[in-house]
């Protein structure tokens, strides 16, 4: 495919497409060459958990505590917030439409780490 970048939605963050493995004596790591994240320690960052923005995954941690609460500075950071809101959430329905599973266990490891992730409730 030609035009195989326009398929793709644009990403909101670096995607770290090229990266530098570094060491020293005493340390070893992996730094992005675009945005100079360091990515050795990236599980440790809460920000990354979310494929948008991370002030988007916090507002919609926001939303999915409270949604009476919850009041946006603008329409656009509403409709982002849903936007991501229904993505989750809809990644967890297949998730569990998908999941067989075994007859003992009805929560896979990869559903409770989602469910950790997003702040979904994890049904047991």
């Amino acid at each position: 495919l030609a035009d195989i970048k326009l398929c793709r939605p644009k990403a909101a963050r670096c995607e770290h497409p090229r990266v530098r493995y570094w060491g020293t004596m005493y340390q070893k790591g992996v730094r992005c060459l675009t945005c100079h994240a360091e990515l050795s320690k990236s599980h440790q960052d809460a920000t990354q958990a979310w494929e948008t923005s991370a002030e988007i995954g916090e507002l919609v941690a926001m939303h999915r505590r409270s949604e009476a609460v919850f009041k946006p500075d603008t329409a656009e950071e509403l409709e982002q917030v849903y936007e991501e809101r229904l993505r989750v959430e809809k990644e967890d329905r297949m998730i569990q439409e998908a999941d067989l599973g075994f007859s003992g266990a009805r929560v896979t490891k990869f559903q409770l780490k989602l469910n950790d992730r997003h702040l979904l409730a994890t049904a047991t």
